[in-house]
């Protein structure tokens, strides 16, 4: 993601075009101020009162830097929540075979998450990984690990978005962002994997993940 300076230098330009006014900012100093944040609030009212969808905050967000850089990827920080799991995650030999891409069908935390797989009897959280709205990643299974996600098919990755894309078209700019981040890495990684919606998994009778889920936008697909 783009350095707090250039995010500066970008506020002030969007400012200087759409005559904002212009507080005194530095761009020369990494840190956010007074400053910094008032012309960001600035910078995020003047947006979502012309139809992007960017926080109230008005402080620099991942939502606002997303909206500023929309060609830019974020750099990836996967979080690591101390899971307690009901036995370890199998581990599966081999390179996984694709990735499946969910979205929760509502909101709730990694933790929440997991807690609800456990009580269905799962070993727990049954995702690779979660990404909630605000852009956050969060690991789920190790990556060697088979999943519990796609009946038939848990050799392969498992990415869901916190969300209900089969309701609503309001994916924010930020975890739209971290799902091209998270695709990035992981064919980066694993090559060129294919990526596939949950519904079109042979075998699965399933919405998921929506029919608003932007897939082709995550992806790249044409």
């Amino acid at each position: 993601m783009p350095t707090n300076i250039a995010t500066t230098k970008k506020m002030i330009a969007y400012a200087k075009t759409h005559r904002l006014q212009i507080p005194s900012v530095s761009t020369r100093v990494q840190f956010w101020g007074t400053g910094k944040a008032t012309l960001a609030w600035r910078v995020s009212q003047h947006m979502k009162s012309h139809g992007k969808k960017v926080p109230r905050s008005a402080r620099k967000t991942a939502q606002l830097v997303a909206a500023l850089f929309p060609n830019l990827l974020p750099e990836l920080h996967i979080l690591h929540p101390n899971y307690k799991w009901n036995g370890a995650p199998t581990r599966r030999y081999g390179p996984p075979k694709g990735i499946v891409w969910h979205h929760a069908a509502g909101s709730g935390s990694p933790e929440q998450i997991h807690q609800v797989h456990l009580n269905i009897g799962d070993k727990g959280i049954a995702y690779t990984d979660y990404i909630r709205r605000n852009g956050k990643v969060y690991a789920g299974r190790p990556e060697n690990t088979w999943g519990a996600h796609c009946l038939g098919h848990n050799d392969w990755l498992g990415v869901c978005l916190e969300g209900n894309y089969e309701a609503h078209d309001d994916m924010p700019p930020a975890q739209l962002k971290a799902a091209q981040a998270v695709h990035a890495y992981l064919h980066k990684k694993y090559g060129g994997i294919p990526d596939r919606k949950h519904k079109d998994m042979p075998g699965n009778s399933t919405a998921c993940p929506g029919k608003y889920f932007p897939m082709a936008t995550i992806t790249g697909a044409k």
